[in-house]
């Protein structure tokens, strides 16, 4: 009967290899791999030592699709948290003996890991996609498309962003946008002043201050903004009200909003660059640059450092805490007269009277690509997805990828025929590019030049009045220092490697040449104070000497004795009377 029964069973399943093709599947009976395994030993079925083995089956279609998109997922995951992971050199664990300090760090680092995965993953949820213009065939070129043919076939959204404001009367304008995109102040040269609504293009307050505004920047929020005039510079809230003037800005050319800082810097006519505390009112330094008028003037988005375009070709880089420039470029055979850096501080663009476009890589000092315009470039501005737009002469060009490779045409170009264009402003998270001409404001579309996505803790562009109040409150708490800035960011939070001594050694150091180049002068004394012996007794009153100490040491012996004396007097008298002791007749 056993036999009968395993014979039963090998049948069941070479029947069903045979129909499904070396596949075994699960028909009721238990399969068995290898006969040898089979040992009758006369009891029961005699299946108690058989190597039993359940036959596995191929995954699904389901299954391979679910195991397709869960790889997908990942290597998406892992793409985007590269973005956000934290540059530099890492921290050698095996270094530190601190035990405390090793676990801090250690969950630091947890914690940062945790932060980029969390970050990663809210970007996959994000859906929208930003895109730029694409051509039917090879033939046809993307720079040939016009504002009016863009026009027609946008929807009624980007429609109502292309604005062409009309200002003959107080042009050329310089312009600026908030963080959140929302808001644009137009500055023109002969006085006028004004704030827009972008989102529902209605005016939000306007001014007329009678003399020359040379450039405009907002600050922490659209209520209030600073405009370089003739001069001095001035603030004004969003109803258009002066609120302060800064009468230690002389003759001011540029203005930067530093928004992690707030810092307003500003560089004059007379090549002074000035930092102004906006919380606090303070001045913080001010530089004095030694090379005439300035005409350019960026920030560094990474690291806040200020750069300036100057007039012998020059470009100098400056933080607040220190007096001379960090870095100090060549860059053209003419003035500098426009100036951009990308949001990563990697690159830097500058454009020269001698009509081209320079590439630099900032970490390297050296030139990567050159550009030539048919004039020479008014302005230059990157926008957040690294389109490069030119402003020279009448026309402006957009360059795609220009910062990666060279380029042989531009992206998009625009032409206003009869004006000048003054100033180019990439609006942040639109695809919108603001010109100030000389005679007005245009707005036209860029397709591509805007993120779509934003973070509504940094910037949001829809933010009510609350959202609006915390966010100033949260920007004032998380102010940064103005001594934090330098040129490599990445070294703040660092641990020095330098050894304790050597410190010791570069601080005694820097303390007596300080001490060599300001040193102490004596003063002159009437009436016989300026005598040598007053001087050396002055000169050697911080100085610890033996016959010092002794006299020290004599004077608190006299002080103790005395006092003693004094409590024992008072110790002898009767408690009673010497409530009456300072009635008593002096001898």
């Amino acid at each position: 009967n056993n036999c009968n029964c395993i014979d039963h069973i090998m049948v069941e399943v070479e029947d069903s290899v045979a129909a499904e093709g070396d596949q075994v599947e699960d028909v009721g009976f238990i399969s068995v791999d290898r006969a040898d395994d089979v040992v009758d030993d006369g009891a029961g079925l005699g299946l108690e030592r058989l190597s039993r083995k359940r036959a596995r089956k191929e995954p699904t279609k389901e299954e391979k699709r679910l195991e397709l998109r869960k790889e997908i997922r990942e290597e998406m995951l892992t793409s985007a948290m590269k973005k956000y992971e934290r540059k530099g050199k890492k921290v050698k664990m095996h270094k530190i003996k601190d035990q405390k300090v090793r676990a801090e760090i250690e969950q630091h680092i947890e914690d940062a890991k945790e932060a980029v995965e969390s970050a990663a993953r809210a970007e996959i949820l994000l859906t929208e996609q930003e895109g730029f213009l694409e051509t039917e065939n090879e033939m046809e070129k993307t720079y040939k498309f016009t504002q009016r043919q863009i026009q027609e076939s946008a929807d009624m959204g980007t429609r109502s962003r292309m604005l062409n404001l009309e200002l003959t009367d107080y042009a050329p304008y310089r312009i600026n946008w908030t963080k959140n995109g929302r808001y644009m102040v137009l500055g023109g040269k002969r006085g006028h002043l004004s704030v827009i609504d972008a989102l529902r293009n209605t005016p939000k307050c306007e001014a007329f201050v009678q003399e020359t505004v040379r450039d405009v920047a907002f600050l922490h929020s659209q209520e209030m903004f600073a405009a370089a005039q003739k001069k001095h510079v001035y603030i004004y809230d969003e109803h258009g009200a002066e609120v302060h003037r800064l009468k230690s800005h002389i003759r001011p050319d540029r203005l930067q909003y530093l928004p992690y800082h707030f810092l307003l810097a500003s560089i004059g006519h007379g090549g002074w660059l000035k930092y102004q505390d906006v919380s606090t009112g303070d001045l913080i330094s001010e530089h004095r640059t030694k090379l005439g008028p300035c005409g350019a003037m960026v920030q560094n988005p990474a690291n806040a450092v200020v750069c300036l375009g100057h007039g012998n070709g020059t470009v100098s880089m400056w933080s607040p805490s220190v007096n001379k420039p960090l870095v100090k470029m060549f860059c053209h055979g003419g003035p500098v007269r426009a100036m951009a850096v990308d949001r990563s501080g990697h690159e830097m663009v500058t454009g020269g009277l001698d009509g081209r476009v320079h590439i630099w890589d900032v970490r390297m000092y050296k030139k990567v690509f050159s550009y030539v315009t048919p004039r020479a470039p008014s302005s230059l501005d990157i926008s957040q997805r690294g389109l490069l737009a030119v402003g020279c002469g009448f026309q402006v060009q957009i360059w795609k990828d220009a910062l990666k490779t060279k380029q042989q045409s531009p992206y998009m170009r625009h032409a206003i025929p009869g004006q000048e264009i003054q100033d180019v402003k990439f609006r942040p998270y639109e695809d919108i590019l603001g010109l100030g001409t000389t005679k007005g404001v245009q707005t036209i579309a860029i397709p591509g030049a805007g993120v779509a996505n934003y973070d509504a803790f940094e910037a949001n562009p829809f933010q009510n009045s609350k959202q609006q109040r915390e966010q100033v409150v949260h920007s004032l708490l998380e102010k940064i220092q103005p001594e934090m800035i330098v040129l490599d960011p990445t070294l703040i939070g660092g641990v020095d490697p330098t050894p304790m001594a050597v410190q010791e050694q570069e601080r005694k150091a820097a303390e007596e040449e300080a001490k060599r180049l300001n040193p102490k002068k004596a003063k002159h004394r009437m009436r016989g104070r300026n005598k040598t012996g007053n001087k050396l007794r002055a000169k050697n009153i911080n100085i610890i000497t033996e016959e010092k100490e002794k006299y020290r040491e004599k004077l608190e012996k006299q002080e103790k004795e005395a006092k003693k004396k004094k409590d024992d007097e008072l110790a002898k008298g009767n408690a009673g009377t010497m409530v009456y002791q300072r009635f008593k007749r002096k001898k």
